[in-house]
């Protein structure tokens, strides 16, 4: 096994590139953007470009795909989205599932191309057929709003699942919604919990307090007051609100953890602070409690 080395992969990738070897052009270029193999680790965007642009003359892809986030971001050449709109069709085009991915994005939000839901729901779908699992995420949203395509839980509960699969902690997150509210599959609590553990395991904010709400309430597995207040409390100090406010509930009532005031004054502050009312209204009833 070969030790990883800059300088030697960069000689031999500009010795290929010399033969007009499009993905050593492309590597090339990769290697200018990153500092990769270079002499002190010198970046030069501009070179780098250069060489994207030699590798795109032959069809390379993977180089106009990074040609295209160079117009997006500003690096080498001036920011340009309706450029990167352009790069990331033709690599598209060429079944480049990042360019798919990242084309469906500018339709979604309108960023160098006319805003348009029906295309990006399109693009999701053939970067999401190539197994990209950011892609299969946004089909399954699509899907489960009726954005770009009819509403269809059963197809966006499908692709959260294949997203799951390849380990999203979105797509798992929201998979164990899907299992918690019988939407687009049967009703499984205990398959809920497995999927929001996966998730919440991963650092998911928004699992780890859905897994926090199943151990308080004792749905889909045992009931458990003291694992509860820890997975609201992982999700609270990731700045979930909703956490956040649930967890000075728990100070409050003293549900797994003794109770303290002053630490429910602090969660419902936090809770509050991100615009929840509901936190806000409890905060002013505590401290009035505590005042009186």
């Amino acid at each position: 096994q070969l030790e990883k080395d800059g300088k030697k992969a960069i000689h031999w990738y500009r010795r290929a590139a010399a033969q007009q070897h499009c993905g050593a052009q492309c590597n090339m270029g990769n290697c200018w953007r990153d500092g990769e193999g270079t002499e002190g680790g010198k970046v030069d965007l501009k070179l780098a470009v250069e060489w994207y642009r030699k590798s795109i003359a032959q069809g390379n892809s993977f180089a106009m795909f990074n040609l295209a986030i160079c117009y997006e971001t500003g690096e080498g050449v001036p920011v340009d989205f309706a450029n990167a709109t352009c790069c990331y069709k033709q690599a598209a085009r060429q079944g480049n599932a990042d360019a798919q991915f990242n084309l469906a994005i500018c339709f979604e939000t309108g960023d160098g191309v006319e805003k348009d839901c029906t295309k990006a729901f399109e693009y999701y779908r053939a970067a999401a057929e190539s197994q990209d699992s950011r892609a299969m995420y946004n089909l399954a949203h699509c899907y489960d709003s009726g954005k770009g395509v009819s509403r269809d839980p059963v197809e966006a509960a499908t692709w959260y699942q294949r997203s799951a699969k390849l380990g999203h902690s979105g797509a798992q997150c929201n998979l164990g919604n899907c299992f918690r509210n019988g939407e687009g599959l049967s009703q499984d609590f205990e398959k809920a919990v497995y999927w929001y553990s996966k998730a919440a395991k991963q650092g998911n904010s928004d699992a780890q307090c859905n897994l926090a709400h199943c151990y308080y309430g004792g749905m889909g597995v045992l009931q458990d007051h003291k694992q509860a207040v820890e997975w609201y409390r992982k999700s609270a100090k990731r700045g979930h609100s909703g956490a956040q406010g649930v967890l000075g509930d728990c100070y409050r009532g003293g549900k797994g953890v003794r109770r303290d005031f002053k630490q429910a004054a602090l969660w419902y502050r936090k809770s509050s602070n991100q615009g929840s009312q509901n936190s806000l209204w409890k905060l002013k009833t505590l401290l009035e409690v505590l005042n009186s």
